[in-house]
């Protein structure tokens, strides 16, 4: 039985896991390939979105949609993998 403080963190960790992206099975394969695309694009770890795309379409997973790539980029840049600035991805 949880008491007080307890309580309380254990409402905000569901809080928090609540609020998570749906992982949609893309994240970790494409985790898994970043460091081959970093040895072969020559514009890496600065692409851009039509490249990413078309990458993960390419490597991943052929029927991904744009909705599934926007949906991982958020969850890279939740685990601090990526970033995007306009139409520009940053890989870490």
């Amino acid at each position: 039985m949880l008491h007080g403080g307890g309580l309380v963190i254990c409402r905000c960790v569901c809080m928090c896991l609540q609020s998570l992206p749906t992982e949609l099975g893309l994240l970790q394969p494409v985790v898994d390939v970043l460091g081959d695309w970093c040895r072969v694009l020559t514009s890496f770890p600065v692409v851009t979105w039509s490249s990413f795309v078309d990458y993960v379409r390419a490597r991943v997973n052929l029927l991904a949609t744009e909705e599934h790539c926007r949906e991982l980029v958020h969850q890279l840049a939740v685990i601090g993998e990526a970033s995007i600035a306009e139409s520009l991805l940053c890989v870490s």
